[in-house]
């Protein structure tokens, strides 16, 4: 739609569409009533409704059924089987299943059988203390018992000491086992005496004597004479001879017949072999006891039975061919070698059990005090002409000596075997350990 020109234009509602420029408008502010001063209005407390005076509700017992009288009901004790001393285990060895001719007691358990004969546990050993550390106030190195009963100088194979220190009580129970198993010797109690503490304590200190070895059959004893006590004392030279005179059997001793003693050499498991109760025939007896345990560990590593006949070199080969753990095992089990536990009065033996090695075949002493499992024997050895002492000989030696022993010591890094066999053969005076053993002589009495 078109308008004249000049003409402003004209809405359809006949107004003019000309819009002037914009017009500033400014908001009027409305008036407000004036307020008046602030009014303080505190806060209203609701009333409560007043409290009555304390209610007591007394707890609620719930009543029970009325009981019976008391009933005991011991406690029950689960019957366990008979646990022989503790096994040493180094080692897992596959148990093999015998030949039914085999018998129970032929197999190698991991404890000892119930109808062989418990030895007791392997707890105790002695401690050596070095020279500086002056045990006792002596000044020397010393082997000390567990229980600190019982110390002797520490010293090599063979070369023993003159000194032992005991309690009372020991010296007290060794005389009365002495005197029990019919050995001529007996430990006099002398007046010197020491304070000796327990190994790994720090205060338990006891008085410990000093003991000299006496031969009841004679007490004057000196050079050239058999007899005697303390640094009078001479015994049999040769340490078979020495060893089971000092048991009340051999060349001075009574004869088996007329003896009220039976000796025998223990070789496991129950049995023994006969002790010939003479120095002339001791290797007799020696070469059965270790043949029969050989053909033992044989048999039974090869479930074989009793009746199978099996040559001395094929056992000999299963005896030196033994692992350690095995070797261990049979030595708990049969009581010889690192377990090995004589009693006072009763022999120890290192013997070689087969092979050539330098030094004695053998080595043989009696046991004269023990504490624990740590035990002190009283031993001589057989010496040349130009080792032997001026005036010494062979049926009157003062070379005698006391030496201490124990069992193995177990440890995580190292073992420490203080037993008889075990010290010999660290210092290779028999035979290594592969092909030697240690075995208990008992005494006891005729059934």
């Amino acid at each position: 739609m078109s308008h004249p020109p000049g003409k402003p234009p004209i809405a359809p509602d006949g107004r003019s569409r000309l819009i002037g420029p914009p017009v500033y408008r400014p908001a009027v502010a409305q008036p407000k009533a004036p307020a008046g001063p602030p009014v303080y209005r505190p806060a209203v407390a609701q009333p409560k409704a007043p409290a009555g005076p304390p209610v007591y509700r007394p707890v609620v017992v719930q009543p029970k059924a009325p009981a019976g009288p008391p009933v005991y009901r011991p406690a029950v004790v689960q019957r366990k089987a008979p646990v022989g001393p503790p096994v040493y285990r180094p080692a897992v060895v596959q148990p093999k299943t015998p030949a039914p001719a085999v018998a129970a007691a032929a197999r190698v358990p991991a404890v000892r059988a119930a109808t062989v004969p418990a030895r007791p546990a392997p707890v105790q050993r002695y401690t050596t203390y070095w020279a500086i550390r002056n045990w006792g106030g002596l000044g020397r190195a010393m082997r000390v018992s567990d229980d600190g009963k019982m110390a002797v100088p520490d010293s090599a194979i063979f070369q023993g000491t003159k000194i032992l220190y005991a309690t009372e009580d020991v010296i007290d129970a060794a005389n009365q086992r002495l005197q029990v198993t019919g050995s001529p010797y007996r430990l006099d109690q002398l007046n010197e005496t020491i304070q000796g503490r327990r190994p790994w304590t720090l205060r338990s200190y006891q008085t410990l004597y000093r003991v000299s070895p006496r031969d009841t059959r004679n007490a004057v004893g000196g050079v050239g004479v058999k007899g005697g006590s303390g640094d009078n004392l001479r015994t049999l030279e040769n340490c078979s001879a020495h060893g089971l005179d000092s048991m009340g059997i051999g060349i001075d001793g009574p004869s088996q017949a007329l003896s009220t003693r039976d000796f025998r050499i223990d070789v496991g498991n129950g049995q023994t072999v006969r002790n010939s109760g003479s120095s002339a025939h001791e290797f007799d007896s020696d070469l059965v006891a270790k043949r029969r345990i050989m053909e033992f560990i044989h048999r039974d590593k090869h479930g074989l039975g009793a009746d199978v006949p099996v040559d001395l070199e094929t056992v000999r080969d299963t005896y030196a061919g033994l692992t350690r753990a095995e070797r261990l095992q049979y030595a708990l089990q049969l009581g010889m070698n690192e377990y090995a536990m004589p009693q006072v009065g009763e022999g120890i033996e290192a013997l070689r059990a087969f092979g050539n090695f330098a030094g004695f075949p053998m080595h043989f002493a009696a046991v004269v005090a023990r504490s624990g499992n740590d035990y002190v024997t009283l031993e001589n050895w057989a010496k040349t002409g130009e080792q032997r002492a001026p005036g010494d000989t062979v049926h009157a030696s003062g070379a005698w000596y006391f030496r201490m022993y124990g069992v193995i010591k177990t440890g995580y890094f190292w073992d420490d075997d203080q037993s008889y066999s075990g010290e010999h053969a660290a210092e290779g005076s028999i035979a290594d350990r592969e092909h030697m053993m240690g075995l208990v002589n008992q005494n006891r009495p005729k059934a």
